[in-house]
């Protein structure tokens, strides 16, 4: 692979878009953070989104083509989606009902196809919901997701995901997660478009998480 540019960087590592000649086309290249390579529960989560990521294969899902180390550093090379990701929109204001419906139902078929296939996605929010140029909704970012007989990456007294659109059971980690987990932060994720900001808001995270569990969205 022959990386061309940065285009994402996160808590797990940074994204690149290269060439893949044996491939003839353009790759995705995730690289574990350097800080993270030698973090036993980091490595076991970039390798679980492959392994989960690799048994999917819907036109709705982001495509993993390989995972493989390079001087040390495990990397992941996923299809490369020509486009922009649901959160770019949002931010331009470029969501109108109709293609926001259209895009609902792809989110929708990837997400069933995934718990069809027993994978709960946990973190889903627009920034990992990428959308070609063509108007295809494609999941991706399946870092902290679960198969349902596995037991959680999650720490004692933790949680994992993104609070705007985080479910209630996700918030008390004594409830099981479900499918349904990813359906309320879908929801979260539609009114966003519709409306123009998430059902709860609020700068203290505490704050925000007890909306989720009380409150009734913004009218």
């Amino acid at each position: 692979y022959e990386l061309i540019e940065e285009v994402a960087r996160g808590g797990m590592g940074v994204v690149y878009r290269a060439t893949a000649p044996r491939l003839g086309r353009d790759v995705a290249i995730k690289l574990l953070s350097s800080d993270r390579v030698h973090d036993a529960n980091w490595l076991e989560r970039f390798h679980r989104e492959a392994r989960i990521t690799g048994a999917l294969n819907h036109p709705n899902i982001v495509t993993i083509f390989e995972i493989g180390t390079h001087h040390g550093t495990p990397y992941l090379a996923t299809e490369y989606v020509e486009g922009t990701t649901l959160r770019h929109c949002i931010r331009e204001g470029r969501c109108h009902l109709a293609e926001s419906l259209e895009w609902a139902v792809q989110m929708a078929g990837g997400l069933n196809a995934a718990h069809q296939a027993g994978i709960i996605h946990r973190d889903l929010k627009p920034a990992n919901l990428f959308i070609s140029r063509k108007g295809k909704v494609k999941l991706g970012d399946f870092g902290i997701a679960r198969d349902t007989e596995a037991t959680a990456l999650t720490a004692a007294g933790k949680t994992l995901g993104t609070y705007a659109y985080m479910a209630p059971e996700q918030i008390q980690v004594s409830d099981p997660i479900s499918r349904k987990t990813d359906l309320y932060a879908l929801g979260c994720v539609l009114y966003q478009v519709i409306v123009g900001e998430t059902p709860f808001q609020s700068d203290n995270p505490m704050d925000l998480l007890m909306q989720h569990l009380k409150d009734d969205p913004y009218n």
